[in-house]
């Protein structure tokens, strides 16, 4: 392909983002991936792929949560809804995570991780608790 390595990293997340949306593009998928490998190796266009999946789905559902949060009028089915997605896409990204690893050698568990944390998002401190701050008395 006749792209410099930038433009092809560009385009691939483009177009991945596309499928993950539904649109029939894994001819050209294939093209910028086989690209990629010619200039920098079948591995590393290997780590690439996985990790735009990875990106797109920590996006998305960072996106549907945030929604779910900000949103205070969506309906119950709404919300039903967007924990369904959620789901499903957390299952792409636990696959995602997993191939990364084994490319690594690592042997991962996909629900070692995220069955056994307590829900956090950036907005709220770990542990659920807000940060301590310090406290006058009153006299």
């Amino acid at each position: 392909m006749k792209y410099p390595l930038s433009e092809l990293f560009d385009r691939l997340t483009i177009e991945m983002r596309k499928a993950h949306y539904g649109k029939d593009n894994a001819e050209l998928l294939a093209e910028y991936r086989k690209a990629i490998g010619e200039k920098l190796g079948a591995r590393v266009a290997d780590i690439v792929w996985e990790t735009v999946i990875l990106a797109i789905a920590n996006a998305d559902i960072a996106n549907l949560e945030w929604a779910i949060r900000t949103n205070k009028e969506l309906s119950r089915e709404e919300i039903g809804e967007r924990a369904v997605a959620i789901r499903n896409i957390n299952n792409m990204r636990c696959i995602a995570k997993s191939i990364l690893g084994s490319y690594a050698g690592e042997k991962s568990d996909p629900n070692r991780y995220d069955s056994k944390q307590k829900f956090t998002s950036i907005l709220q401190p770990l542990g659920g608790k807000r940060a301590a701050t310090p406290r006058t008395r009153k006299s």
